[in-house]
Order: structure tokens, then sequence, then C-alpha cells
């Protein structure tokens, strides 16, 4: 069948029906139809195409950047209409999808993610009306990191390491420095996860403000040596004593 309409013509409409007869139409997702208008100046579909089972893409002039619409079935009796709709394109653009089979989802609510994935902008968490949480989850046994890089190369990284073998143990948290080519210099702040755990750092410490310690015991200096109980304690509001071995050895008395 060949159908051959003069250009000047507005609107060319074909509806084949049963026994491929052309036949008038007054819905876009009746079967078979094909509408054609004018691509400027016109409301409307510029283009549609509708099959059988009412499936269709249509999309409309040009110069009103309107969307382009997915007609079809899906589960149901009824027509329904998936629309997408772009920002004023300044160019052509070509979106691409993967050899494979994939589900498109929403980019609302929670997400999964897969492989790894470049962000060229800043990634924001929140909107400000409410608590904003990032998380990481890893299995068990596997150290979680964050990094942080320059020119490709990590320069530092934070990590939880250990095996956790019960009792809150294993787990702990550490901070680690890296050279120019990201090789490891030091673990500059190790904590212990456990409740009453060590914070130990592996660097001098320089405070511009006050220090303050445990007032301690001479059996548990406040201000100590980290392999024996040597060290100050706070014996009184105006006097200091010295411990040695966690014995008492010395005060001192404003």
């Amino acid at each position: 069948m060949t159908v051959t309409v003069a250009l000047s013509t507005s609107v060319v409409e074909v509806n084949l029906g049963t026994a491929g007869t052309i036949s008038g139409a007054s819905n876009l997702i009746n079967p078979g139809r094909i509408l054609v208008t004018k691509s400027t100046g016109e409301a409307g579909e510029s283009l549609g195409i509708a099959t059988s089972d009412a499936g269709g893409v249509t999309h409309r002039p040009a110069a009103t950047q309107d969307a382009v619409r997915i007609v079809g079935r899906a589960g149901g009796t009824d027509s329904r209409i998936l629309t997408l709709t772009t920002a004023a394109l300044g160019a052509d653009r070509t979106a691409t999808f993967p050899d494979a089979t994939g589900t498109v989802a929403l980019l609302e609510g929670t997400q999964t993610f897969s492989g790894a994935k470049t962000f060229s902008a800043p990634l924001t968490t929140g909107d400000g009306s409410a608590a904003a949480i990032v998380q990481i989850s890893a299995a068990v046994g596997s150290a979680p990191e964050v990094r942080w890089l320059r020119a490709g190369n990590i320069r530092w990284r934070a990590q939880v390491l250990g095996t956790e073998t019960g009792s809150d143990s294993g787990g702990n948290w550490v901070l680690t420095a890296a050279t120019d080519a990201g090789a490891t210099i030091d673990n500059v702040i190790s904590s212990t996860r456990a409740a009453g755990g060590a914070i130990t750092l592996a660097r001098p410490v320089t405070c511009t403000g006050a220090l303050t310690v445990p007032n301690g015991t001479a059996a548990a200096p406040g201000i100590r040596l980290t392999s024996e109980a040597s060290g100050l304690y706070r014996v009184s509001a105006t006097s200091l004593g010295l411990a040695v071995a966690g014995t008492a050895a010395a005060s001192l008395t404003s």
C-alpha cells in the first residue's frame, strides 16, 4: 500500500485497521497510527508512530523544546505515557546505554551503584532540611576506607582495621599519611574501638590552647610514660605529685 501526500499538507494521518485498510483515528494511541504534522507553528506532535499493541514514540516541534513521549502498555489494558523531558539543548546530545540488561531507577531515595563511579563535580549529601548521613558498608574482615587523592595518588586515608572477635574488639580506626607516590608513611592517629581504648598519636603534638588531662594517682599518673606508671599526678589543689613505677616519689607544693 502506498500513500502519497503533497508537502503543503499540514497533517497526514494513516490508521491501519483490519486487513490493512485506511480508516480514521481519534487519538494518538490507536493501533497502527502514523501521525505527521508541521515541524513548527503547530500544536501537538510533529511525528508519532504507534504500533499494533498501542506502543509508540512521539515528539513535538523542536522550537518548543517539548518532551519526547513513549507510549505503551505495561501490565494492564490501558495505554500509559512515559515522558522524557530535557532542558533546552544547545546541540545534539547522545545518551549511551550499556550492552546489558538493567533497570533505570529514579535518582531519589535509596540508590545502589555497582562498580567504580567517578563524579566530576562536588557530591553533596542532604539539602539542609534534615540530618544527612554518609555510610560505608563493608564485608566482615575487610578494611573499609576513605581516601584523599591528588593527581591520582593517595595523600591520606582513614581505615577501619583489625579482625573483630567479639566483645567490641578489633575494628580500630586509623588515619594514615602517604608519600607523593602514594606509599604509606605512618599511621598518624590510631584509635581503639572498645570503650576506654587508647588513642595513639605517632607524631609530635603542638597545643595552641590548654591541654586538660586526668588528675591521676600515684599508681596511675595523669601524665605518664607509655611503658610504666611513672609521671605526674594531682595530689591536691596546691600540690603536684611525682610517681616512679607507680609509687609516690616526690611532691611539689605551691
